[in-house]
């Protein structure tokens, strides 16, 4: 009895500490997908290497970059007089690689 009320008191510990996780990643997507936001305005989106960095957020919790984030970003690159070509290659790619795992597991 005194085992089991253990490793269900380990368990609930567990589960709290995998709720913080999420939240924190959610946290951490939702400012990425936020154009405005001061996390996403420290990436310059028209050069190579800063839009590597800006996606590697996305390979690492294992997710392509939705359609809105890309042309909310899209508008914000021309808006600044940038082009957005060099970005939306990287990102297909980057999408690119989801799309054909997702059909893998079909």
């Amino acid at each position: 009895m005194v085992a089991y009320k253990e490793q269900n008191k380990l368990k609930q510990e567990r589960l709290q500490e995998e709720s913080m996780y999420r939240k924190l990643s959610k946290k951490f997507m939702n400012m990425l997908k936020s154009n405005g936001s001061r996390f996403n305005s420290a990436y310059d989106l028209t050069n190579e290497v800063d839009i590597t960095e800006f996606l590697s957020w996305y390979k690492t919790v294992k997710r392509p970059v939705n359609k809105q984030t890309i042309k909310s970003v899209s508008r914000e690159i021309l808006k600044r007089e940038g082009s957005d070509k060099l970005f939306m290659k990287m990102v297909e790619e980057h999408n690119a690689q989801y799309i054909a795992f997702e059909e893998d597991e079909d």
